[in-house]
């Protein structure tokens, strides 16, 4: 995601601006993971200033990402969601404990997230069909992306 800075501010308001259900501290962590980019250069910097015009470059893929530990790829991940490619023949959910795509999801993203966070549903593609599939990391994300 790329955003060009309107008014002058602290890089952790501005990502608070972006992310507004995400806690402070998730936030301080993707400064941390070196997926905040300003003008083209890294920043890990909280109380970075930001000026009119600087460019912001977030990007979920840098440091410890779920891509490199899934069977499947991965289109898009952020803070709050998580898109990926489903094959043909694995299950969206399952309830009968088979091996199905939420659940390795969930156990990736509990790994990175130390139990913070995990797969909510969001749609289903049949078993038998493959496609794009959008997962919510909370439930509170699951909630707002149903409601809208």
């Amino acid at each position: 995601m790329r955003i060009t800075v309107k008014k002058s501010t602290t890089l952790l308001e501005f990502l608070n601006e972006q992310y507004p259900d995400s806690p402070r501290t998730r936030i301080k962590k993707l400064l941390k993971s070196g997926s905040v980019k300003i003008n083209n250069r890294p920043v890990t910097l909280h109380s970075w200033l930001l000026k009119p015009g600087d460019l912001v470059e977030i990007s979920a893929h840098s440091g410890t990402s779920s891509k490199s530990r899934l069977p499947f790829p991965v289109l898009y991940e952020d803070l709050d969601i998580i898109v990926i490619d489903k094959p043909a023949g694995i299950s969206t959910s399952s309830t009968d404990g088979s091996k199905n795509i939420q659940e390795m999801l969930s156990e990736v993203l509990k790994s990175l997230s130390k139990g913070k966070n995990r797969a909510y549903v969001v749609h289903r593609l049949d078993k038998e069909v493959s496609g794009v599939l959008l997962f919510a990391k909370t439930h509170e994300m699951m909630d707002t992306i149903k409601e809208n």
